[in-house]
């Protein structure tokens, strides 16, 4: 295995680096009807769930919905 910085240089995080993506710190984005979805998936894995290996079978949309 190839070391990170053998790889890529001494790089230098900068603080829009480690920003790049926004937090939902008030769960804004966290609706009923997502937590109501996150809650059948794990209840999906939490039971092992056939449904899991299926390819047509979708949990979420594309966009998290």
């Amino acid at each position: 295995m190839i070391a990170v910085k053998a790889r890529y240089g001494d790089v230098k995080l900068t603080e829009d680096d480690t920003d790049s993506e926004t937090e939902d710190d008030d769960a804004e984005e966290l609706t009923p009807a997502v937590e109501q979805k996150w809650l059948k998936t794990l209840a999906a894995l939490k039971s092992d769930d056939p449904k899991l290996y299926q390819d047509d079978v979708r949990f979420f949309d594309s966009d998290g919905q």
